[in-house]
């Protein structure tokens, strides 16, 4: 069903994909004109006309924080380029003309120096690719191609859609350049119903049990209660990340204080929580909310012992909240890992993979991918898939 409300959102969209401002892109990736902006402060600079062009494509939300991602620590690590992709078949206007579509990408540095390697902060595709529906993929090739030909080494983009079937719609290059793509399914979308009872009762028993039983053992014990509008201090939130599960590094987590402190102004945002009678945090949730779907994108929890799973407890009473607001879905960004995965319908991640064959540098960045790409990481995983990069 989960899926069926994906499509049913961008429906209204796909009525237009034939006009003016979306014309269509499926035949062989037909012509189109790509502008390329680096730096930081550049691509900060378009954040308006990103916003209004997620707005357009149904990816509300994506580019909202943008200035936020761009000096996130790992991301001042690396330069960002950012593709604009416009119509070619269009008479030129300048840069007046309608963003046919978008994509952020990174470059790597290797002791101060470019690479030529090109990947995206977002494995997910959500922050990454903006397009009309169903062209992510189109779009994705595109902005490949056109780094691909200014001399990249390696280009990886995640697109949060399906690629389209048929002869026509598979990825082709240049000689001398390889482009291929996967597609992954990730369990993410939760259709919700009209109580709390009424979903447990369409869930698994081990679900069913966990998402009553967390809850009470932590407010039994512990006294804890559902928080809907989180105002952590940043002591608060250095705190907890120190006690969590998978703790961020201090810089990291200063930055995501400030992020999510700052984003609660906004009506979309979801900024929730689950407190200890004694103050302290025991679980922060954080995402946003549009069109009757709540996405969760990022989720801290206490390191408990074995008696307590506040990370379940948690989604345990987001859920009862969202029923209560009227909501039709949550999706988790990125999937769920735990039993709740078993009762979410899969969403598709495609990844594209552009490479240079024949090359000195192709040859190096494949068998040092290891040393080049020291964290672990779904760019290297693909330069290592012979699948992929052969």
């Amino acid at each position: 069903m989960a899926r069926d409300l994906v499509v049913s959102q961008q429906s209204p969209l796909s009525r237009v994909a034939g006009s003016k401002i979306w014309p269509s892109i499926g035949r062989q990736d037909p012509p189109h004109r790509a502008t390329i902006v680096r730096g930081r402060e550049k691509v900060a600079a378009f954040q308006p006309a990103l916003v209004a062009l997620s707005r357009r494509t149904g990816q509300i939300g994506a580019m909202d924080w943008l200035d936020h991602f761009l000096y996130s620590p790992n991301a001042l690590k690396k330069d960002p380029h950012l593709v604009l992709i416009r119509d070619a078949s269009l008479p030129w206007r300048g840069e007046t003309d309608p963003l046919l579509g978008a994509v952020l990408m990174y470059e790597y540095r290797l002791a101060g120096l470019p690479t030529g390697i090109f990947a995206t902060d977002d494995i997910y595709g959500s922050r990454t690719v903006l397009a009309p529906p169903s062209h992510g993929c189109a779009i994705g090739r595109a902005a490949a191609t056109e780094l691909m030909r200014r001399n990249a080494a390696a280009v990886f983009i995640s697109v949060n859609q399906a690629p389209s079937h048929g002869p026509d719609t598979q990825p082709t290059a240049a000689a001398g350049i390889r482009v291929a793509q996967r597609t992954r399914w990730t369990p993410a979308y939760l259709q919700l119903s009209h109580s709390f009872d009424s979903l447990l009762a369409r869930l698994g028993p081990r679900t069913r049990r966990n998402l009553r039983y967390y809850p009470r053992r932590a407010a039994a014990e512990m006294g804890a209660y559902f928080v809907p509008d989180a105002q952590p201090n940043l002591q608060e939130f250095l705190e907890l990340n120190r006690a969590s599960t998978h703790p961020l590094s201090h810089a990291d987590a200063v930055w995501r204080h400030r992020l999510l402190d700052q984003s609660r102004m906004e009506l979309t945002t979801l900024y929730a929580g689950m407190r200890a009678a004694n103050g302290s945090w025991l679980s922060l949730i954080w995402g946003k909310r549009f069109n009757g779907v709540t996405e969760v994108d990022w989720q801290i929890n206490r390191n408990g012992d074995s008696h307590h799973s506040f990370s379940i407890a948690m989604r345990a009473l987001l859920m009862e909240h969202e029923i209560g607001l009227g909501t039709n879905a949550l999706r988790f960004v990125g999937g769920t890992q735990h039993s709740l995965s078993a009762s979410c319908s899969a969403e598709p991640i495609t990844d594209i993979l552009a490479i240079r064959q024949g090359s000195a540098r192709s040859w190096t960045l494949r068998r040092f991918a290891k040393q080049i790409l020291p964290d672990a990481n779904f760019l290297r995983g693909a330069l290592q898939d012979d699948n992929m990069a052969a």
